[in-house]
């Protein structure tokens, strides 16, 4: 195996549980629906509030079930606790970004810190484990496109539609390079052999 790859696999072991990223894309979705279906501030109290009982199942029963699975197929390689994926880093700044305080911010300055925060991390992801995770590529390119379409925005309402569209686009793109990390792990590490042999890298 290429030794880089080996560096990776051992040291984004977490990253590279791609079910836990596919799980947070179904968030971006969950919030797009609630933004599109509530009517009223009930709705909207009752949808957060089904967020978060969400959250809770996501970050303790179904994260522990996902790494006990990784664990069995792919062997033990890395426990340092993962941070937030990309997914909720993008939640955040896409709800920021159709906020009016953000609208009275001037265009460039909009789109320049958009950048930053929704494309940023997966571009940080494609060069630092290049050429192996160049799916991130997608994430990267939705939130190269988000920012440069919020340049253009003139009112909240328009924002607001710009906010829906994102969080579904970004749900598919994130979705995909949770699937293109999940391949890579599992179609490269077999067994516990493999993981004892990225740990002595």
């Amino acid at each position: 195996m290429n030794p880089r790859l080996i560096r990776v696999l051992a040291s984004q072991n977490r990253e590279l549980q791609g079910l836990k990223t596919i799980a947070d894309a179904a968030f971006l979705l969950y919030f797009a629906a609630l933004l599109t279906l509530a009517r009223s501030g009930w709705d909207v109290a009752l949808g957060f509030a089904i967020a978060a009982a969400l959250g809770w199942v996501r970050f303790t029963w179904l994260r522990e079930r996902i790494e006990d699975f990784y664990e069995r197929r792919c062997g033990r390689t890395d426990w340092r606790p993962r941070p937030f994926g990309s997914a909720f880093v993008f939640l955040s700044w896409v709800c920021l970004g159709s906020g009016s305080s953000m609208m009275t911010w001037p265009p460039t300055v909009r789109v320049a810190v958009l950048l930053a925060a929704l494309a940023g991390l997966p571009t940080v992801i494609v060069v630092r484990d290049a050429p192996y995770r160049l799916h991130w590529l997608l994430p990267a390119l939705v939130g190269i496109a988000a920012a440069v379409v919020h340049g253009t925005l003139t009112s909240t309402e328009a924002a607001g539609i710009w906010e829906i569209r994102v969080l579904v686009l970004g749900a598919v793109a994130t979705a995909l390079a949770g699937v293109g990390d999940h391949l890579l792990l599992t179609q490269m590490l077999t067994g516990p052999g493999h993981a004892e042999e990225g740990n002595r890298v």
